[in-house]
């Protein structure tokens, strides 16, 4: 019996300390420090503002993803170098050609 009583002892706060680290880290990956209201301004580009003024700013899996689309939508196809000059993105011959072999 005495054994037993030992084991939980032992046991209970093992167990609550790792459950009670879990939760909290999957908070602080999942839930940012602070909650954006719904209607502020866009927040990929108030942080890239805040990172190029040199602030430390904290994110979690959300704000990553978001960032990502955020990056997604607002940049330029590459540009590249041609025989006639310069252009944005492929050429209106690969276009034709790679629509012509998908279908």
């Amino acid at each position: 019996m005495p054994y037993y009583a030992l084991l939980l002892g032992l046991l209970v706060p093992i167990l609550f300390v790792l459950i009670t680290w879990v939760a909290v880290t999957a908070y602080r990956l999942y839930g940012p420090e602070e909650l954006p209201l719904p209607l502020e301004p866009d927040h990929p580009q108030v942080r890239l503002e805040l990172v190029e003024q040199g602030v430390a700013v904290r994110v979690g899996a959300r704000e990553i993803r978001a960032d990502l689309r955020y990056r997604e939508r607002h940049t330029r196809a590459p540009s590249y170098r041609f025989e006639r000059g310069r252009g944005d993105g492929l050429p209106p011959a690969w276009v034709q050609d790679i629509a012509h072999r998908c279908n």
